[in-house]
Parts: structure tokens; C-alpha cells; sequence
């Protein structure tokens, strides 16, 4: 199921913060780039517009489409600049999580009352990817996610390397 996934990759998400201070979570390792708090508060914004393009799509009449291999979209070697940006706040872990979780809240109910044929056979325009199926829609907003994991591993390790100097 899409839901599991995306739980097993929210699972993922929490474990590589595990530990860090909110000061840790807030500092950016350079002023042109994210701190993991914006990457955390971009994936809640995302999920969410995801969400709310799946709810207006899903009764939709917009056909099928061909399915395509989205784990290529984890590579950070290509870039890809963010249609939505995160704002440069301050947060805490406690209210990220809390974005996150209601996020995932609104995608898990949106599931809910879906099949994966129905998913399948109804489709989008993704505003990166161009069009996708509503199941492909959903599963992206994991395959994002793992992109940002990777994203935050980087930021951790800039972040330790300027802490050692």
C-alpha cells in the first residue's frame, strides 16, 4: 500500500534528525542554501499541495498515463529548483513534526477513501513532472521525501565539517 511506504520513508525522514538540536535543525551551511528546518518545512508545504491537487484531480475525468520509474527523481546530482519555497523562520522539532505529521494526516485520509485503480486510472499535471497518474502522485510525495533525506545527510555533513574548523 502507498500509505506504508510513505510511513516507512516519514520513518526514514525522523531517523535522520534523530538527535539534533533545534539550533543544529535552524543553521544553514551557507546563506544561499536550506537549513534541514526549511528542507523539514518544505516537505510539509509540498505534501499538502500534493494532497490538495490529489483531492481536486480525483474527480477529475483526466485519463490514464503511462507510468514512469520515479526513484531517478532521488538523484541530487541533478537540481532541480523548488517551485515552493520554505520559509527562513525559526522552528522547533516539536513543530515541524507537528506540520509533518498533519500533512501526513491529510494524505493518509485522502488514501483512505481511494483505490489504486481509481489512482491508476485518473491523472494530473504535476508542475515539475508534467502528467502523472493520481497513484503515481501519491507515491512521489515519498519519492520527494527520500530526496530530501539525502539533502539533509548533506546538510549534516557541511554542518559537522564547519563545526571541526
Amino acid at each position: 500500500m502507498i500509505i506504508n511506504r510513505l510511513q516507512a520513508t516519514r520513518e526514514d525522514l525522523y531517523s535522520s534528525i534523530d538527535g539534533l538540536s533545534n539550533e543544529q535543525l535552524n543553521r544553514k551551511p551557507a546563506e544561499d542554501r536550506w537549513s534541514i528546518s526549511q528542507v523539514l518545512y518544505h516537505l510539509a508545504q509540498t505534501e499538502r499541495f500534493f494532497v490538495s491537487l490529489l483531492e481536486k484531480e480525483g474527480s477529475s475525468d483526466e485519463g490514464p498515463v503511462k507510468e514512469r520509474n520515479l526513484e531517478k527523481y532521488t538523484d541530487r546530482s541533478v537540481k532541480v529548483k523548488a517551485p515552493i519555497e520554505p520559509k527562513s523562520d525559526y522552528f522547533t522539532f516539536e513543530e515541524l513534526a507537528a506540520r509533518l505529521d498533519r500533512a501526513r494526516d491529510n494524505t493518509a485520509a485522502f488514501l483512505s477513501k481511494s483505490d489504486d485503480q481509481t489512482l491508476a486510472s485518473k491523472s494530473l499535471q504535476h508542475p515539475v513532472l508534467g502528467p502523472l497518474s493520481l497513484k503515481q502522485t501519491a507515491e512521489f510525495i515519498g519519492i520527494h521525501e527520500k530526496r530530501h533525506i539525502a539533502q539533509i545527510e548533506e546538510i549534516k555533513a557541511e554542518l559537522a565539517s564547519t563545526e571541526v574548523n
